[in-house]
C-alpha cells in the first residue's frame, strides 16, 4: 500500500468518525477503547476523563485494568461492577449503572460495554461508551421523595380520620360511663368502647401487614383447598348478578403462607372484583404453576426472581382500572371507590403480605374490560400431606396467684395491665423503667411475675432487665410487651427470644392465657 492511498484512508475514517465524535460531545459522552492483552487504553475520550475529574496522566497512572480501576469506583458499588465485568468474559455485552469518586464529588455514570472475543474465545478488546447521569439520578430522587411525601400525607390523613372515629366512640362511651356508673347499666357501653378498642388494633395491624412488619404464622398449604373452603363466604359475598367460575390447577404445587392473611388477600380481591362490576360480569379465580424466566423477571426490574412459582389470580369482567390510577394502587389509604365504600387499604394489606411472604403482585387493567390481580407465591414443590394452620392456644386457668411486677414508661399502659393483673388475683407493683424494677426485684420478695416493656427511655432496656432478672431470680416468670410489631416478631433484642412476648394494646384474655403458660412451666 502506497503512503498516499494509506493516507487517503486515515483521512477517510478520520472523516466518518467526525460525526460520532461531535455527537458525542453534544451529550457528553465519553468512551474508550481498551486492548484487552495488552491492558492498555487504544483510546480514551476527552469526555470520560472529563467524567472523573482527571487528568489524562491521572486517569492512566490509576488504571491498572480496563477503564479505570476500583479506586475510582464508589466502595459501595466495586462488588457490583467486578460481577458486570466478569460477564464480559463470556462474550455479553454489559450495561451497568454505578458511582465513581470524581475530586468534585460522587456522580452517578450509566455504561454500555461491548467485549470482543479471539478466536479461541479469549477477551482482547472491549469498547465503552460512558455518560455522566448524576442529573437524571438527582431528578428520579427529588420525583420518588415527593411522590414519598404524597403517599404519606394520604396516609397521615387516613390513619388521622380512622382513629379520630375510632376514639370518638372510645371517649364518648367513657364520658357516659362514668356519668352514669351509679344509674344505669354501663355494660353496653363498655362493649362499645371495647369494640372501637379492637377495631383501632385491627387498624394497627393492617397498617403493619403494609409495612411488612407484623408477624406471620406461615405453614405449608395447599392453595386450592384454601380457595375451595372459602366458597361459601365468596358466594355469600357475591350478589347473584355476579357469575363465579374457579379453574384451579390439578396437582398444584405447595406455598408456604400465613392462612389468614391468605384468605384476607383473597377476600380483598374478590370483594374488589365484585364492587367492579356493579351492573354483573364475571369474576373468575385461577391458580396455576408457572415458571418465571430470567426474561420476565428483568421486564419486571428484577422485582420477582426467576423459578417456580403458583399463581392464584382473581380476574373481573368490570369497568377496569385508569391507568393514571395504576401507580397508586398499592398506596395505603388510595382508592378509586365512593366515599364511604372503600378504605383504600385491600390492595396496600395484598402487597405486604405478598412481599412478606417472598412473592409478588402485579396488576393489569383495561378500562371498559375488566382487570386481573395476580398473586405469585415462591412454590415449596408437591405437598406430601395437608398441613392445617396454626390453631388458637386454649385457654388455661392460672394455677397459682401471687406478686407481679409491671414495668412500662407510660403511666397509662402500666396502670391498666396492673390492674388486668389485679383483677387475675394478683397483687401488683409497678416501676417506669429498668432501674427502678430492679430496685424492686431486690427488695420485694416473691415476685412471681415480672411484665416488661421491651423498649423503655433509659440505658436498662426491657430486654437487659429481663436477663437480669432471670440471672437473679430464676423463679420469677417473665413476659415482654411491646407495640413493635418486627420486635416481637423477631429473635433479637438482646437475645431476649427465649421470653413470651405480648402485642400491645393486651387483652386479658391474651393476657390471662400468656401468665398461665409462663407459670405452668417448671
Amino acid at each position: 500500500m502506497s503512503y498516499y492511498h494509506k493516507k487517503d484512508m486515515e483521512q477517510q475514517r478520520e472523516e466518518q468518525e467526525e460525526p460520532l465524535l461531535l455527537a458525542s460531545k453534544l451529550i457528553n459522552l465519553g468512551y474508550y477503547i481498551w486492548d484487552m492483552e495488552n491492558d492498555e487504553p487504544i483510546e480514551v475520550s476527552d469526555q470520560h476523563l472529563k467524567t472523573y475529574g482527571v487528568t489524562r496522566e491521572e486517569f492512566l497512572a490509576k488504571a491498572s485494568t480496563a477503564g479505570g480501576s476500583f479506586e475510582m469506583v464508589h466502595p459501595d458499588d466495586r462488588a457490583k461492577v467486578d460481577a458486570w465485568c466478569r460477564k464480559l468474559e463470556d462474550g455479553k455485552i454489559v450495561e451497568m449503572e454505578y458511582r465513581i469518586l470524581n475530586p468534585n464529588g460522587t456522580r452517578w455514570i450509566r455504561a454500555i460495554v461491548r467485549p470482543y472475543l479471539d478466536d479461541a474465545g479469549k477477551l482482547v478488546k472491549q469498547i465503552c461508551a460512558s455518560l455522566d447521569i448524576t442529573a437524571q439520578k438527582s431528578t428520579e430522587e427529588f420525583l420518588i421523595r415527593s411522590q414519598t411525601l404524597e403517599s404519606v400525607g394520604r396516609l397521615t390523613a387516613g390513619i388521622a380520620h380512622d382513629f379520630n372515629n375510632i376514639l370518638a366512640v372510645i371517649l364518648g362511651n367513657l364520658e357516659l360511663m362514668a356519668e352514669l356508673r351509679e344509674k344505669e347499666d354501663v355494660t353496653a357501653m363498655s362493649e362499645a368502647a371495647i369494640g372501637a378498642t379492637l377495631r383501632g388494633k385491627n387498624l394497627t395491624e393492617k397498617l403493619l401487614t403494609f409495612g411488612r412488619k407484623t408477624k406471620l404464622n406461615p405453614v405449608i398449604i395447599d392453595g386450592n383447598s384454601v380457595i375451595r373452603d372459602l366458597g361459601e363466604v365468596f358466594h355469600r359475598t357475591i350478589p347473584a348478578t355476579i357469575e363465579v367460575e374457579t379453574v384451579l390447577a390439578g396437582g398444584l404445587w405447595a406455598i408456604e403462607v400465613d392462612v389468614t392473611q391468605f384468605e384476607n388477600a383473597l377476600l380483598n380481591l374478590v370483594i374488589n372484583a365484585r364492587d367492579a362490576m356493579p351492573d354483573g360480569g364475571t369474576l373468575t379465580i385461577e391458580s396455576a404453576n408457572v415458571r418465571l424466566d430470567d426474561a420476565y423477571s428483568d421486564e419486571y426490574g428484577g422485582e420477582i426472581d426467576p423459578g417456580r412459582y403458583v399463581l392464584v389470580a382473581v380476574s373481573d369482567t368490570g369497568q377496569g382500572i385508569p391507568e393514571s390510577d395504576l401507580e397508586h394502587l398499592f398506596e395505603p389509604f388510595f382508592t378509586t371507590k365512593e366515599v364511604g365504600k372503600g378504605t383504600g387499604l385491600g390492595l396496600a394489606l395484598v402487597y405486604g403480605f405478598l412481599k412478606q411472604s417472598g412473592g409478588v403482585v402485579q396488576v393489569y387493567s383495561e378500562v371498559g374490560e375488566g382487570t386481573t390481580v395476580k398473586m405469585y407465591f415462591p412454590s415449596k414443590g408437591r405437598l406430601a400431606k395437608a398441613l392445617t394452620r396454626p390453631t388458637q392456644e386454649p385457654s388455661r386457668e392460672i394455677a397459682e396467684v401471687g406478686r407481679a411486677l409491671v414495668v412500662d414508661d407510660d403511666p397509662e399502659v402500666r396502670k391498666v395491665v396492673a390492674l388486668q393483673l389485679t383483677s387475675l388475683g394478683f397483687e401488683v407493683y409497678d416501676a417506669e423503667n429498668g432501674k427502678s424494677a430492679l430496685e424492686l426485684l431486690e427488695t420485694v420478695s416473691d415476685i412471681q411475675l415480672l411484665l416488661t416493656d421491651l423498649v423503655m427511655p433509659g440505658d436498662l432496656q426491657g430486654s437487659d432487665l429481663a436477663k437480669i432478672a432471670a440471672e437473679k431470680s430464676p423463679k420469677t416468670k417473665i413476659i415482654l410487651m411491646t407495640g413493635y410489631a418486627k420486635s416481637a416478631a423477631e429473635n433479637g433484642n438482646g437475645d431476649c427470644h427465649s421470653f413470651t412476648k405480648l402485642m400491645k394494646p393486651v387483652q386479658i384474655n391474651d393476657l390471662k392465657r400468656a401468665v398461665a403458660r409462663v407459670l405452668s412451666e417448671g
